[in-house]
């Protein structure tokens, strides 16, 4: 699905998925504001959509699927490209320099997504074509 320009729609993004599917086709050149709302839990940490930081964990940031960004943090990808992935937390304006589909994930271990609960609703409004 394409967005025309100040279409939205909503998709609900689940910290135990490695993956949600948007269902959203950006095309390069195009801008989108997306803006997550909810909590989310990773074991017994409640957090937001810009996840959280634990001085326990430090040893193992570096698991993370984004090591740069927070536990759970929301995060977006084109084509689930890791070239691609950025940080949506709360809120980013998403310029597309290339064609894909939208993806999101909660930034965790690759192997702990099992202890994961919880959805966060994303917003996702296009822009204008750049």
């Amino acid at each position: 699905m394409h967005l025309d320009q100040g279409e939205h729609i909503t998709v609900s993004v689940s910290a135990r998925q490695y993956w949600t599917n948007s269902s959203i086709d950006v095309k390069a050149g195009e801008q989108y504001a997306l803006r997550a709302l909810g909590t989310w839990e990773d074991g017994p940490k409640s957090c937001g959509p810009d996840g959280y930081e634990c001085a326990l964990l430090a040893p193992l940031q570096r698991m993370r699927r984004v090591p740069e960004a927070n536990w759970n943090s929301l995060i977006g990808s084109l084509d689930k490209r890791k070239e691609s992935e950025f940080v949506i937390a709360t809120a980013t304006t998403l310029v597309c320099r290339e064609p894909g589909r939208l993806y999101a994930f909660a930034n965790d271990a690759p192997f702990m997504y099992w202890n994961n609960r919880g959805t966060l609703r994303l917003s996702i409004t296009r822009l204008s074509d750049g």
